[in-house]
């Protein structure tokens, strides 16, 4: 993750997802996340809907919602996260895949 603003309200970063990988599902307690794919395509679910993001696709993913992404390959996806309030590790927590 690259931080692309140290804005005090909000954050944006660049984010790189390998081929072949899955990430953890997890919850922020405060932060609304939104995510915006450049290259690539990623497959998830946020809260108990599947998500398809191709190039150019776009999510909000609400605080308290589960969240998480697959990376199926076969290069690496891009993408922008834009998180009110700021991104802070301490806000993230993972919780079960069946959450």
């Amino acid at each position: 993750m690259e931080m692309l603003t140290d804005a005090k309200e909000y954050s944006v970063d660049f984010i790189v997802v390998e081929a072949n990988a899955k990430e953890v599902t997890i919850v922020h307690k405060r932060t609304d996340e939104f995510l915006f794919v450049i290259r690539g395509k990623l497959l998830g679910t946020v809260g108990r809907q599947p998500v398809e993001l191709p190039a150019g696709g776009y999510v909000e993913i609400r605080r308290g919602t589960p969240h998480t992404f697959t990376n199926n390959g076969p290069g690496s996806v891009h993408l922008v996260s834009f998180c009110v309030p700021k991104y802070d590790s301490d806000d993230v927590y993972q919780v079960a895949d069946d959450a």
